[in-house]
């Protein structure tokens, strides 16, 4: 009795539509094909959605590692020589890495002997190949140019905010919407992208992939156009001969498509462009980013100089081996205004306990937080539940008559949502606290407190909103709510 020879399996995809060469087809066809040939399949390497046209592949450099260690295997079957490598260079270069540690590549679909022909025949293979992967991208790319005229999604997941509907047009995802428009506001304010990001998880946020942000998660959504409904295409440079892509390479204008007022908007253009003035001063290292301490009035547009109408800046500085937190004049510094600064903290303590007293004596108080026990975030997450939950239920019904896995795999990512949004509304559900004639005097000085050292963008709106001008000289500081 003969040993079997071993044999492992490498499966890929490029994209979603493929049904003839899908892992679990490809899969099948090298069980029948090792059963005829007494070959024992051990293993597989899988890789889906990626491309062939480069080795950026994880399953892929994991099989030519495991090759190189002297494996139990010696065969490597693919599909056809396609599903191992679309450019011809990868293609020898792999191959011939197999044959020098004696592993063969065996194809299912295509059989060269080991004759000069059917050398030869495997190197036009490798060209054709690639030549095939050239003339289908340059006509993918003519399809998609012919979508992108009319403002469609061409492929990909949407930015965060939006949903790809029937038509591949772009629809608002309000509980997603929302979250875009923290991050804006956030940004808007001067919140640092490392404490937006701790604030967003702590609410149970998740970026579009479903992951936690982080200080990096932030910048192609401020940067994104579509939220002011714009629309555009083939803004990237191509990927140079090493496969690697600049992104903040752009195409020149004449070889865009961009469309305005072609995507219902989240954002207004006012905010957007704030927010991009901000971004820029941020690489360049301002104050304000950098900052360690919490101003309280920075970045709110509220805070003036009465002799000149500058907007004081929050900054530090030591005197005597003391630190201090000041809110300076600009135009002192070139000579060009009398007033220096004012203490932060004592400013601060004015302006919060202010507003507290006169949120203290309000008659209709505790009317108005029986009415607002439920904030509208809490609204939109119990109607992305909803949503969900629907989905899921179709889905079901459509995998019930056509299984797949990609069925499979939104299922259980819309149940992941759901289940993180749940754990979200209870979190809310905790933060309910109804006020009472009992405990305003409590719940102000909370509140006063609160006003000082909070940074979620709820706070920071409020004090935009509820502050209408403080004035600052020599003398005295003059502050006009927008209350009674």
């Amino acid at each position: 009795m003969t040993n079997k020879r071993k044999a492992v399996g490498y499966f890929r995809f490029s994209s979603e539509n493929q049904t003839e060469n899908s892992i679990a087809y490809q899969r099948a066809a090298a069980l029948t094909y090792c059963a005829g040939r007494d070959i024992e399949l051990v293993d597989e390497y899988v890789d889906e959605a990626r491309t062939a046209t480069n080795d950026k592949r994880p399953a892929f450099q994991r099989l030519m590692k495991d090759a190189v260690e002297h494996p139990e295997w010696d065969m490597v079957i693919v599909y056809d020589y396609s599903r191992f490598a679309r450019n011809s260079g990868d293609a020898l270069k792999y191959t011939s890495l197999l044959e020098d540690v004696g592993i063969e590549l065996a194809s299912i679909t295509q059989t060269f002997d080991n004759s000069n022909e059917g050398f030869l025949m495997k190197g036009l293979t490798h060209l054709l190949n690639e030549y095939y992967s050239r003339n289908n991208s340059k006509h993918t790319h003519a399809g998609m140019k012919e979508k992108a005229l009319v403002a469609s999604h061409c492929g990909g997941k949407p930015p965060l905010g939006y949903d790809v509907d029937a038509n591949h047009k772009l629809i608002v995802n309000e509980y997603e919407a929302e979250i875009v428009r923290m991050i804006f506001n956030y940004v808007d304010t001067d919140v640092s992208y490392a404490k937006m990001a701790k604030i967003l998880n702590e609410e149970g946020y998740r970026t579009k992939k479903g992951k936690p942000f982080n200080k990096n998660s932030f910048d192609s959504i401020l940067s994104q156009e579509k939220y002011i409904g714009v629309y555009s295409w083939n803004k990237t440079r191509k990927k140079k001969s090493d496969h690697t892509r600049n992104s903040h390479a752009k195409k020149p204008l004449e070889e865009q498509i961009r469309i305005e007022n072609a995507i219902p908007a989240i954002i207004d253009r006012e905010l957007f462009d704030r927010v991009q003035q901000k971004r820029d001063t941020r690489v360049k290292g301002t104050a304000v980013s950098k900052a360690c301490y919490h101003y309280m009035l920075s970045g709110l547009k509220v805070l003036k100089c009465a002799e000149c109408g500058s907007y004081l800046i929050g900054t530090a500085r030591s005197s005597h081996g003391k630190r201090y937190m000041t809110y300076y004049c600009p135009k002192h510094k070139i000579n060009e205004c009398s007033f220096t600064e004012i203490r932060a903290d004592e400013l601060e303590y004015a302006v919060a306990y202010y507003i507290a007293s006169d949120l203290r004596h309000r008659k209709d108080l505790t009317e108005i937080s029986a009415e607002l026990r439920l904030n509208n975030t809490y609204d939109l997450m119990l109607k992305r539940k909803a949503d969900i939950e629907k989905s899921i239920v179709n889905l079901v019904k459509t995998a019930c008559k056509s299984p797949s896995e990609e069925i499979t795999k939104q299922l259980r990512t819309l149940s992941e949502e759901k289940a993180a949004i749940i754990e979200q509304l209870k979190t809310h559900e905790n933060k309910v606290t109804e006020l009472t004639e009992d405990n305003i005097v409590t719940v102000c000085k909370k509140f006063l407190d609160h006003l000082m050292t909070s940074e979620d963008i709820e706070t920071r709106m409020y004090l935009k909103e509820v502050i209408k001008e403080i004035v600052v000289d020599h003398e005295k500081v003059e502050i006009t709510l927008n209350i009674a």
